[in-house]
């Protein structure tokens, strides 16, 4: 029967197999198939196809990582899943509730997972139908389940309404036959409303956080740079209502002002380009820092190192200086990081006190999470190195392990790092460099406008209506930004002006 699930086939509309990504057009072409209407594909293949449920249709994606007998022999698909999920749900067995087993995934794999914290994190106490028939009394069955629960919570640290006892057979079996008092029992409703509420929820509060943190900054300055342009305008607006244009010696006055300004403009491109020269050598030694030639000079050394080990020690001691290794890599990227940070506040700074220029927060690189992540990975390394495990496994599954799991691991996160730097620098100074642009299209224009009023007295009007006009686009803007950053609930850029 087992064989028979796993080659059953059904039917679906060729445009949902597609979107599964179980259509190959060019593969079915090659075998005579052109474009059916339905597509044959295994039933296995895809949960949204063998059990529509609503939350998969919303969105939550559920893997299933293998338990403690697994782990010895694919380690990397836990190590390298449960730290990237958004939320863990931990199995137990109702009748027997934590076992040992239980507690040594618990303790080495999920609670490091989560750096300890609970958030996101759920426990799933499963088959409580086997203790339907064990006790005559609702009374005894309900006390029964609630002291596993209590058990349970204080044997894994963990709240007890974080811990849902269900019968998945049995609500399976009430969702097939219809049957609404066996749901009811099988508890598995409530476990369905914790992920649709709380899983869910935190899905899309990550997924707005992803949105705020690349955007936020960008959608800050827009708004910081037209209201800065919006307010030079208003600025310009009132003081040409002010001013007797009639008056030769005050327009001369105005005209020469003007082009002070425009020789100051010069001097700010001058030196934002000396500071610029400067911040590119900068950022290259942050970039490079992280480069992918040098950590793998590192490994690569460290691999063979420990592939020349005599005796378990030497390999332990080994990969204790690989971990050593990649830690002062971090650590040079950490110093270099604050380096570039100073310099790009300093830069800021300079234009804010010599030039006038709005104070601008700068963007600030980070190396913070991923240095949180590295570390995480160097203390699974150490807990790795010590392990009993790897005194009595074979050296070159020891290598392989280590290097398949932990080393990759590490690698994905500089290589992120990597990404991010080169992402950065290449905007790192663009808001300042927006304000130099903005600055010298105000002076041209004002210069404009005032040969124009000084040629003709008569154009005052018009050019105090084509300052009006300006100002239009610049307000419609601002109020956009404005609805965009309450939507992302940065209020505090808000208050701020």
């Amino acid at each position: 029967n087992v064989f028979k699930e796993l080659i059953a086939t059904k039917k679906v509309d060729r445009e949902i197999a597609d979107k599964l990504g179980l259509w190959d057009e060019h593969e079915a072409a090659a075998q005579g198939i052109i474009k059916p209407d339905q597509v044959e594909i295994p039933c296995w293949r895809h949960a949204l196809i063998s059990f529509p449920h609503p939350l998969l249709q919303e969105g939550l994606s559920i893997i299933d990582t293998p338990g403690l007998n697994a782990l010895g022999a694919e380690p990397e698909l836990t190590l390298n899943m449960l730290p990237s999920a958004q939320a863990i749900i931990f199995m137990l067995a109702a009748d027997t509730g934590v076992t040992k087993s239980d507690l040594e995934i618990w303790l080495t794999y999920i609670s490091r997972a989560r750096s300890g914290k609970t958030q996101g994190l759920a426990v799933v106490m499963n088959k409580i139908d086997a203790m339907w028939d064990d006790l005559a009394g609702t009374g005894d069955y309900e006390a029964s389940i609630q002291s596993q629960i209590k058990a349970s919570a204080a044997i894994l640290k963990i709240d007890e309404h974080a811990i849902f006892p269900v019968s998945a057979k049995q609500g399976l079996l009430a969702k097939v036959k219809g049957d609404e008092r066996l749901l009811e029992k099988s508890r598995l409703p409530q476990l369905e409303n914790y992920l649709a509420s709380d899983i869910l929820l935190q899905k899309r509060n990550i997924m707005m956080g992803t949105i705020v943190r690349d955007l936020g900054f960008l959608v800050n300055e827009s708004f910081n740079l037209t209201n800065t342009s919006l307010s030079h305008a208003i600025d310009q607006l009132e003081e040409f209502k002010k001013i007797d244009f009639h008056n030769q010696e005050m327009t001369g006055k105005l005209m020469a002002e003007t082009r002070d300004k425009q020789s100051l403009y010069m001097a700010n491109v001058e030196n934002f380009q000396s500071s610029r020269r400067v911040f590119i050598v900068q950022a290259k030694m942050l970039i490079d820092s992280f480069s992918e030639e040098k950590v793998d000079a590192v490994i690569m050394q460290a691999r063979q190192d420990i592939s020349k080990s005599l005796t378990t020690y030497g390999m332990k001691q080994n990969i204790r200086k690989l971990f050593d290794d990649l830690r002062d890599l971090l650590q040079d990227s950490i110093d270099i990081t604050n380096e570039t940070r100073r310099l790009v506040k300093a830069i800021h700074k300079k234009f804010k006190d010599e030039y006038g220029f709005k104070e601008i927060e700068p963007q600030l690189f980070s190396v913070k999470q991923y240095q949180i992540e590295l570390e995480q990975v160097f203390e699974e390394g150490e807990a790795f190195r010590s392990s009993a495990r790897v005194t009595m496994t074979e050296q070159h599954i020891v290598i392989e392990k280590l290097y398949s799991t932990l080393i990759a691991k590490a690698k994905d996160i500089i290589k992120q790092a990597h990404s991010d730097a080169i992402a950065w620098s290449n905007g790192a100074l663009t808001p300042l460099m927006q304000q130099i642009k903005d600055h010298k299209k105000q002076i041209e224009g004002r210069l404009q406008m005032l040969r124009k009023i000084n040629d003709s007295k008569g154009t005052v009007a018009e050019n105090i209506a084509a300052i009006e006009a300006e100002m239009i686009p610049l307000k419609r803007q601002r109020e956009e930004l404005v609805v965009m950053i309450k939507a992302m609930q940065l209020d505090n850029i808000l208050s701020n002006t």
